[in-house]
């Protein structure tokens, strides 16, 4: 059994309240998540060892899709989690768990997981940057390069997504997620509008919670006579007694989302045969081990896997790519920073181009954001601060 070197300990954690500027409207059935011209919080961490090794992660909070808000992560980095890290072993990832969960625990599921994703993402890469090899082969290695792009239509009329949808194309796109909630009817007139342009394109449907079950099923059987793919998480995430009719009346593919919070949870909906695809969000889950757990749970049960983001920067989406290409068939992947993004603290050409995401040969995660970039975008956490 390999021995765990405790000797090498963090030496230094930095945090970085970043705002990145939204370059286009994301709207979802709750609200808009962001404007044109507005900064989108980002949250990046350095952590550094005793030796000098760093290695970096990052959070994206909102209030719209998380009770985690920039507030939230920051206070609980700065106040709770980072102390507690301080002059530990790095090495010791179970101890490292251990630490995370006694400063902040868990209730029904794993206590601020964006926070945790963080330095989840940045133990991961200081442990692949150590022994110089990519973030991928912590977890059984690269089986692709690079990994096509799904783009997320974000439109409230058909014209939108028409445009949005042919422009797509235009540079390369060939699957679609496209965000509903507008109402059964105008969300069926977006997804008619979807399909009339993208006639041979894989289409996935995004209810974002949006509707009661009889809404869901008349939206679902409609959905499936489009020809529609999957239809992603209609009802709200804890009625599992409402998903699992659902699933019974609808033929068209049930993908769930804001359900799936932890690998256990994921094991007993698919023993509850509530789903047929489940949407892993590296930050929701809490970092690349639990969705690791996640992934390996969703095979277990002959789950299709999907990915999705939270319009990560570079690192965030290179992180990702990286933990998705060790699966042997490239799953469907909504990583959108790239879309919404005006604005990066890294090199993101180097790993987004030609609406695919790619894997680099460096070291760790493969991109390193720019400290001079960080300190020039720096926010207020509180405002009165």
């Amino acid at each position: 059994m390999a021995t765990i070197n405790l000797k090498i300990l963090f030496e230094e954690i930095d945090i970085y309240p970043v705002g990145l500027t939204y370059q286009r409207e994301f709207h979802l059935s709750r609200g808009t998540a962001g404007s044109l011209g507005e900064k989108a919080p980002h949250i990046f961490i350095r952590v550094r060892d005793s030796e000098g090794v760093e290695g970096w992660g990052e959070a994206r909070p909102s209030r719209y899709w998380s009770y985690e808000t920039p507030q939230s992560v920051f206070t609980t980095l700065s106040h709770f989690l980072v102390p507690a890290l301080m002059g530990t072993p790095i090495n010791d990832k179970a101890g490292f768990d251990r630490i995370l969960s006694r400063e902040i625990a868990p209730g029904l599921f794993m206590g601020q997981p964006i926070a945790k994703s963080a330095l989840d993402m940045a133990w991961h890469d200081l442990q692949a940057r150590r022994k110089g090899i990519p973030l991928a082969d912590l977890f059984g290695g690269a089986k692709h390069q690079s990994l096509p792009l799904i783009y997320t239509v974000s439109a409230s009329s058909p014209d939108e997504v028409e445009s949005q949808i042919t422009k797509a194309l235009s540079l390369g796109y060939r699957g679609f997620k496209v965000k509903l909630g507008f109402g059964v009817g105008m969300d069926l007139e977006l997804m008619k509008a979807a399909r009339s342009v993208a006639p041979a394109s894989f289409l996935w449907a995004d209810a974002n919670q949006a509707y009661h079950l009889q809404e869901a099923i008349t939206l679902a059987r409609e959905l499936e006579s489009l020809g529609i793919n999957l239809l992603e998480q209609p009802l709200e995430s804890d009625d599992f007694e409402g998903l699992k009719e659902l699933k019974y009346k609808i033929g068209i593919p049930l993908a769930l989302d804001e359900s799936v919070f932890s690998p256990n949870l994921l094991k007993h909906l698919a023993n509850m045969k509530v789903l047929d695809a489940v949407v892993l969000k590296i930050s929701k889950l809490g970092g690349l081990a639990r969705t690791y757990e996640c992934i390996q749970m969703a095979q277990s049960h002959g789950i299709q896997i999907l990915a999705s983001g939270l319009t990560e920067s570079s690192l965030g989406f290179a992180a990702g790519c990286q933990l998705f290409a060790t699966l042997d068939s490239p799953v469907p992947i909504d990583f959108n920073g790239p879309q919404f993004l005006s604005e990066d603290p890294g090199d993101i050409q180097k790993v987004f181009h030609d609406a695919s995401g790619y894997l680099t040969e460096e070291p760790g995660i493969g991109i390193i954001p720019s400290e001079e970039f960080l300190q020039d975008h720096l926010f207020k956490i509180f405002k009165h601060s």
